[in-house]
């Protein structure tokens, strides 16, 4: 169970936790009612100097915590749709998808699915993956054929182009949709891809990483908050080692949020809630 050392009070709305899970948490979780649009979350695990991986090509030893994996399994089911890099699909392995019932603890899977059945959210769920290129995907994954993922590559016209000759010589087609989203600069038009999301019915949107996408959905002022867990571990960083810190993208004025809640776990695990301001 997770200990409250701050809260910040004045947010109103009713808490999405079902009883068991409000025990877990250690009080409610109440989120601000947004009508208009997507409300979009990022969720990470840091060390205490900063970065959350290191690096690519070497395992998370910050991921794997079990409270940091059930409150992820929360903020997953909650999500109608889960966005990473390709990076970040490309580092994990090849059963991975980003589903709560991959990350949820043992002995939680009835919990998670109790809570997922309380938020009126169906088992199905978009695992959204961006790339401009298109290039280097390999759809021998279990992502794209998990009956309950719908997988999305968020593209650009030529990636889309690219993806679809490369699906085409498959003899096992993948369970994958393809949206060509062009920005100005030649990248991914993510603004354009949470309001497709929208449109599609994706009411809550999870961004998992890697560090470089979410500092460009910051860039775009597209988040309403961000989940980052502390671990208690001094990570290290360097130019023979580069390990990036969760926005991956440098601010001209720096970029101010409210804090929320802190909560402590077992180990001197901390687990922080932020709010951006979208104004």
């Amino acid at each position: 169970m997770l200990n409250t050392l701050y809260e910040k009070k004045g947010t109103t709305g009713r808490s999405v936790l079902t009883p068991a899970l409000r025990r877990f948490y250690g009080g409610g979780l109440v989120f601000p009612n947004v009508s208009d649009r997507a409300y979009v979350v990022g969720n990470f695990v840091q060390g205490v100097d900063g970065p959350v991986t290191f690096g690519k090509g070497n395992k998370n030893l910050l991921f794997g915590c079990r409270e940091d994996r059930l409150v992820m399994s929360i903020l997953r089911a909650l999500a109608d749709a889960v966005i990473v890099g390709k990076e970040t699909l490309l580092d994990d392995p090849p059963g991975a998808t980003w589903h709560w019932k991959t990350t949820t603890p043992e002995g939680e899977a009835s919990t998670l699915r109790e809570f997922a059945r309380h938020v009126g959210k169906r088992e199905t769920q978009k695992n959204v993956f961006v790339s401009a290129t298109g290039a280097g995907f390999d759809f021998s994954r279990s992502v794209f054929h998990d009956s309950d993922v719908q997988a999305v590559i968020a593209t650009t016209t030529g990636g889309a182009n690219r993806l679809k000759k490369d699906i085409e010589g498959l003899s096992v087609l993948p369970r994958v949709a393809i949206w060509s989203l062009d920005d100005a600069s030649g990248g991914v038009d993510l603004k354009g891809l949470i309001a497709k999301l929208w449109q599609g019915g994706s009411r809550f949107v999870l961004i998992e990483g890697g560090p470089a996408l979410y500092g460009s959905f910051e860039a775009e002022n597209l988040l309403d908050e961000l989940f980052l867990t502390q671990r208690p571990m001094i990570v290290g960083n360097g130019k023979d080692a580069p390990r990036p810190t969760v926005s991956g993208f440098s601010h001209r004025e720096g970029k101010l949020t409210e804090l929320v809640s802190i909560k402590k776990g077992v180990d001197d695990v901390l687990f922080f809630r932020h709010r951006y301001s979208r104004k």
